[in-house]
């Protein structure tokens, strides 16, 4: 998926399960720990032009390493004393966008490695494009809307929706696979 796309979607997770403890720190925090993930693009070798393809989307995209992420991103609000008082809750709303970005990587047909150190098997539901503008901006119109009126029921429908067309993509795709096996049966 796109960066942008997910730094909306973590930014609208964290305001709607945290905006009301952390106000729009909440989107601030969720739309950097969803951007993070991404920083495996960075992990190259001059020798082996291949390693950046099998590192991207790698641990960094893995639930196991989530809490890990999260816990980076909170340490950077904690150097502030202000916020020490609230680590754990910025803590959870990191990780949970943290999660977000690799649940939303696993939707696409590309997959990522969600269950390493387990396994280096990609998990890809193939129910979303890698740039999807409709989803995009469903976010983007649900984050403003929150922020400008600092209220966090905007994001919550936002991501109700998006989660609903998510499930459409499900739908389509099992539709799909029904119909391409009707006809492979046919033949």
């Amino acid at each position: 998926m796109d960066p942008l796309t997910h730094v909306l979607l973590g930014a609208v997770t964290s305001q709607a399960v945290y905006g009301r403890r952390l106000g729009r720190t909440a989107a601030a925090v969720g739309g950097l720990a969803a951007f993070l993930p991404d920083a495996d693009v960075f992990i190259r070798s001059a020798t082996d032009p291949l390693l950046a393809v099998e590192y991207h989307r790698g641990f960094t995209h893995a639930l196991a390493f989530a809490p890990v992420g999260g816990a980076a991103i909170a340490a950077l609000w904690l150097l502030r004393s202000a916020w020490r008082s609230h680590g754990s809750v910025l803590w959870a709303c990191a990780t949970l966008a943290w999660v977000s970005h690799c649940l939303l990587d696993a939707a696409t047909s590309y997959g990522t490695q969600l269950l390493w150190p387990f396994t280096r098997h990609r998990v890809g539901w193939d129910l979303i494009s890698i740039i999807d503008p409709l989803f995009t901006l469903t976010l983007a119109t649900g984050l403003a809307w929150s922020l400008v009126r600092a209220q966090v029921r905007p994001v919550r429908i936002a991501l109700g929706l998006a989660v609903a067309y998510l499930a459409a993509g499900g739908i389509q795709l099992g539709r799909a696979t029904a119909l391409q096996r009707e006809l492979a049966e046919a033949r």
